[in-house]
């Protein structure tokens, strides 16, 4: 029944094609090479979309965590064996973060070069990266056999360039690093409680030296306590007060937005990740700080309002919109 009506096929009108008829049309469809196409234009609006692509193999299995087989003559594990083993896991990791950077590699604009030509060494490596990300969207666009094996490669280059200029003080490569970083598949919860925590560093830094876009971040990402409705969480109070402190400071990345978000304001979706401009995102940190506060008293309900009404005063068009309520809260008090 699903499948009926994805294809758009009513019984009570039509017949559902028989097995000849589909037949059939595959090898016409095979025979005038018109099956490629349509796989590469599905393939781009899903990276355009934001969602995450990689090529794999499905298996009908049940994978059993199993040391290597030690029946052999040295009673020890098959050196062969044990490290395809390893390079299929790092394999699968490295599509993993490929899939990713695909994601927001369409996105990315690279910045303004600067004013006098010359370009630190944090710059060259986030060139490079951005250039890597073109490289993405070239191996998007093209038919190469070994695209699986290049967009690998291509994505680890990105990686290794923006965790050098991260390193070396660069915003935007610390904000797409931070990215990569909650994205990026840890090696069991450890590994993925240790790449959160040093996101949330990066971001929760950032945000502290007036870096809107890691603020806003920072807040959707690393403020679990909002999520449990802990208003009074000294986790979610220090979220509000680096997106507060990043709205009243020069923005050092200003020269580098856009910058992707799963906007509340400015996307149809609020899972739908779009690219924000410096306004946009100081509109969106206006608006988390009006919705994300606990409305106890008059004064926070005057504060959520003034805060909610200067982002909708910056373009902020929330798909809930709590001014109301708040308004009809303060009329009975």
């Amino acid at each position: 029944m699903a499948m009926r009506a994805f294809a758009g096929i009513d019984l009570a009108v039509e017949a559902v094609p028989d097995a000849t008829t589909l037949l059939k049309f595959r090898r016409l469809f095979v025979e005038h090479e018109l099956t490629r196409k349509p796989f590469d234009e599905i393939g781009i609006m899903l990276c355009e979309r934001g969602l995450m692509m990689k090529e794999g193999t499905i298996v009908d299995a049940i994978i059993i965590e199993a040391p290597a087989s030690t029946k052999n003559k040295e009673q020890s594990c098959d050196p062969v064996m044990q490290s395809g083993r390893e390079t299929i896991k790092g394999k699968d990791d490295m599509l993993k973060l490929a899939g990713f950077l695909i994601a927001i590699a369409t996105a990315v604009v690279a910045p303004n070069a600067s004013a006098n030509g010359t370009q630190s060494d944090a710059e060259e490596y986030y060139q490079q990266a951005i250039i890597g990300m073109d490289r993405i969207q070239h191996l998007l666009a093209s038919r190469e056999k070994d695209r699986a094996n290049a967009l690998v490669v291509a994505s680890e280059l990105v990686r290794s360039n923006l965790v050098k200029a991260t390193e070396l003080g660069h915003p935007a490569a610390a904000f797409y690093h931070a990215q990569l970083l909650l994205n990026a598949p840890g090696s069991g919860s450890t590994g993925a409680d240790n790449n959160h925590r040093e996101a949330c560093g990066l971001l929760d830094s950032w945000a502290k030296k007036g870096f809107v876009a890691a603020a806003v971040l920072n807040f959707q990402k690393c403020d679990k306590a909002y999520l449990r409705f802990q208003f009074n969480n000294p986790e979610h109070l220090a979220a509000l007060a680096a997106l507060s402190q990043s709205l009243g400071q020069a923005d050092p990345a200003s020269k580098y937005y856009p910058f992707p978000l799963a906007s509340q304001c400015f996307a149809i979706d609020p899972v739908q990740v779009v690219m924000l401009t410096h306004e946009q995102f100081r509109a969106e940190a206006e608006y988390v700080l009006g919705t994300a506060q606990d409305p106890t008293d008059s004064e926070a309900i005057h504060r959520s309002l003034d805060f909610l009404d200067t982002a909708a005063s910056h373009g902020c068009v929330a798909s809930f919109d709590t001014r109301p309520m708040l308004r009809k809260h303060l009329n009975q008090e």
